[in-house]
């Protein structure tokens, strides 16, 4: 094992938010400060976001089967059923809600999407994903918040102490309750 004395130097201790890790420093390391990965703490967002697409996927998918009732009874008879459009852009596009903004790389350059018949770019698959839920904005928008905290913050954990304290106000002050179960979490683990 490593010596007492080494042990006393150590400042922080990474770890993901799994409680036994967090206990580290308390057992072994009396003078660290248990500090979360942001990389956990991101995929911790996004898992929650996910969870969000994945409600809103289901509500076009309802609505998709509900259009082709629809047609099958003007029609007379049984037809192909084919998801629409909007559950097509989500499906596929998803990722757009959930990859660090600045991690995109923006295609300006059109091209066809044989699915939609039409020309696109990135921008317009962001526009047409933001556009399909009235909460997509602002949920992206928050998760921004925390990867902007991070990057800013990197290395810099005394400086980040304050800024950090913020997000968790702005989260908890969410009108959505994944953000305000984000803001305990991160709370807990500060």
């Amino acid at each position: 094992g490593i010596p007492m004395g080494e042990r006393r130097n150590v400042k922080y201790v990474i770890t993901d938010m799994y409680t036994p890790y967090l206990m580290y420093p308390e057992k072994y390391f009396p003078n660290a400060v248990s500090v979360v990965d942001a990389f956990h703490v991101i995929k911790y967002i996004n898992n929650e976001l996910l969870k969000y697409i994945r409600y809103v996927l289901r509500r076009i998918n309802q609505a998709d089967h509900i259009q082709h009732e629809k047609r099958e009874e003007e029609f007379h008879r049984e037809l192909p059923f084919h998801h629409g459009k909007n559950y097509y852009v989500l499906k596929k596009y998803n990722w757009l809600l959930l990859k660090n903004k600045d991690d995109i790389k923006y295609r300006t350059q059109p091209w066809m999407d044989k699915r939609l018949g039409r020309m696109m770019t990135t921008y317009d698959y962001m526009e047409w994903v933001m556009d399909l839920d009235n909460n997509f904005r602002e949920l992206h928008k928050l998760k921004e918040l925390y990867v902007a905290f991070n990057k800013r913050y990197a290395g810099k954990p005394k400086e980040a102490q304050s800024a950090f304290s913020e997000i968790v106000e702005v989260y908890s002050k969410s009108r959505f309750r994944m953000f305000r179960e984000i803001a305990k979490t991160l709370h807990r683990f500060s």
